[in-house]
């Protein structure tokens, strides 16, 4: 298993971090513009909160650079709030792709903390992998800090 951790403190309550982080055009906005995730239509415009869990829900195309497929993901919750989520995911990629995301209140400001632990199928790539995907989720927190500010 193939780990890492990326945590920013943002200028903007839980709430209204909450709100735009689980819905699927928040992670958009924070994929963009290196890649995007399709999700089935009853489910773009639900908030993550509306998602049922422990199940699998449906499957979203991964699109490098919003067009490009990648890699096709099903999207599965262990458990989801309004203070994140747990997610349990399989892909073409990857045995297990776990994603736990929390928004933490912090006073007056939010800490948002995402923890990834994956599975490649193919071993001898997840370290291959590694640095991408740590690029990414940096990628993905600037992004929230340039919305929300530091």
């Amino acid at each position: 298993m193939y780990s890492f951790q990326i945590e920013s403190e943002l200028n903007a309550s839980s709430d209204r971090v909450a709100e735009q982080c689980l819905t699927m055009n928040g992670v958009n906005y924070e994929l963009l513009p290196i890649a995007k995730m399709t999700v089935a239509r009853e489910w773009k415009l639900k908030p993550l909160t509306d998602w049922p869990v422990n199940d699998y829900i449906c499957y979203s195309l991964i699109l490098l650079f919003g067009f490009l497929p990648v890699d096709v993901h099903r999207f599965k919750f262990l458990s989801i709030s309004e203070t994140g989520f747990c997610e349990a995911s399989t892909s073409l990629t990857h045995k297990l792709w776990n994603h736990k995301r929390e928004i933490v209140a912090v006073g007056d400001k939010t800490k948002i903390i995402d923890k990834i632990n994956y599975v490649p199928r193919i071993n001898v790539i997840g370290n291959l992998l590694k640095p991408i995907y740590k690029f990414i989720f940096e990628r993905r927190h600037k992004r929230l800090l340039a919305k929300f500010g530091k």
